[in-house]
């Protein structure tokens, strides 16, 4: 007589293949539909009217203010929501990774929301190929990072601003320097222009020298009572 032990622990949920399947798919799916991060599977179609028609995408695009069925129907297309000016440049950069045989797409770009504001995304994607090594499909996810990218850009802005100041200011009889509040002011900071005295900034922010001792000794007090009088009364500057 046969036993069925072996029946019963090798299926001990009584689930079929297909069923264990699916659950894990529902699983996956959940996780991703409670992240940051949208998961899309786009048709390699690279016809100008059909820029990547989108087989698949996770119900979070609702973030985006879309519904999976908007790209799904086919009522939207990927590139529609690529903000214009940022278009070509992924156009370009995709097909560059798709001509020269990679498996891997990373970019970052603005997109168009339902409401009309523009959010910048990662798109981290892979380039799905045939076994002749064509381009089948593109499937990747898209994270927000926005707050990240305005940073940078505000960055980038306070840095260029700050070279032109410190080349108007070079450039003039001006000498600027940034004294910490001690004993001959030791300088944190202080303009190239003062190589005009025979330092250089480095001198003065290595602490080689500081500014006390650019004052003739028999100007020194009167300058330090001076400065020490004007903090007292709450000056803000003085000349």
């Amino acid at each position: 007589m046969g036993s069925n032990i072996s029946k019963e622990t090798g299926n001990k949920s009584g689930k079929s293949p297909l069923e264990k399947v699916l659950d894990r798919k529902e699983i996956l799916e959940n996780i991703i539909d409670h992240s940051p991060v949208i998961a899309f599977l786009w048709t390699a179609d690279n016809t100008p009217e059909e820029k990547w028609p989108v087989e698949y995408v996770s119900a979070n695009v609702t973030q985006l203010g879309y519904t999976g069925e908007d790209f799904i129907s086919g009522r939207l297309l990927y590139a529609d929501i690529v903000y214009g000016e940022d278009l070509d440049r992924v156009e370009r950069s995709l097909e560059k990774s798709r001509v020269e045989g990679k498996s891997f797409f990373d970019q970052e770009y603005r997109v168009v929301l339902a409401s009309g504001d523009i959010r910048w995304v990662d798109e981290r994607t892979y380039l799905q190929r045939d076994e002749n090594g064509t381009v089948t499909h593109y499937q990747g996810t898209i994270f927000d990072i926005t707050d990240q990218k305005n940073n940078e850009l505000l960055c980038e802005k306070a840095l260029k601003e700050q070279k032109d100041l410190e080349d108007i200011i070079n450039n003039s009889s001006t000498m600027v320097f940034l004294w910490r509040a001690e004993e001959f002011w030791p300088a944190d900071y202080a303009s190239d222009n003062v190589s005009r005295l025979g330092y250089s900034a480095e001198d003065f922010v290595l602490g080689r020298i500081v500014y006390g001792d650019l004052i003739h000794p028999d100007d020194y007090n009167a300058v330090k009572d001076e400065l020490d009088q004007r903090s007292r009364e709450g000056y803000d500057d003085y000349t």
